[in-house]
């Protein structure tokens, strides 16, 4: 096993047009994806960094590239399973008339599936609703949903030697780390 570690930092955007923003993702794109080619020993690749430098981003352009080198189903693992399998999150925003504001966060599978990780709580409490049991800043997590959609994506992979296949699980963070059987399975 190896592992690699990335790190993304924002860069300031002087000299960009106004209006316009730097792509930090790029940095680190072409670099992993080329770790993640297909090797003899498995490795794990680490990408890291504060809110909003593009780490989601990088991953997913991640994901296209090794999905384009690597067009054929694989045989002989998982029953023949996608060339990358896993998941990563994404914001959920509302458009209004202020501008579009977070509303919550969603896990997205790469065959498609989308469920909501974390709703963003009312200003003001509904005394008629229960508050969620898990809450991470103003969002409250919703872990069965989170579970429902991540769990058996991990399963298929826990012990298994599948050198030709890519696995991303797109942050592992507070939200996340509320799910004991994702802990599990992720150090697995």
């Amino acid at each position: 096993d190896f592992s690699v570690l990335f790190v993304l930092h924002k860069q300031p955007n002087r000299g960009l047009p106004r209006g316009r923003k730097r792509d930090y993702s790029g940095m680190a794109v072409h670099s992993a994806a080329s770790s993640v080619r297909p090797a003899s020993r498995k490795s794990h690749i680490f990408l890291t960094g504060r809110p909003g430098v593009g780490k989601t981003t990088a991953i997913r352009r991640v994901i296209e590239l090794v999905q384009a080198e690597q067009k054929t189903s694989l045989d002989g693992c998982v029953g023949g399973g996608e060339a990358v399998d896993g998941f990563y999150t994404e914001e959920r925003r509302e458009v209004g008339r202020g501008g579009s504001k977070r509303v919550g966060f969603d896990v997205v599978t790469l065959s498609g599936e989308r469920q909501s990780l974390a709703d963003a709580m009312p200003d003001t409490p509904d005394p008629t609703k229960r508050r969620p049991r898990f809450v991470v800043g103003r969002y409250g997590v919703n872990l069965d949903k989170f579970e429902r959609a991540v769990l058996p994506i991990l399963r298929k992979y826990v012990g298994r030697q599948c050198q030709d296949q890519v696995l991303i699980v797109d942050e592992v963070g507070k939200m996340e780390a509320f799910s004991n059987d994702f802990l599990e399975h992720v150090k697995q």
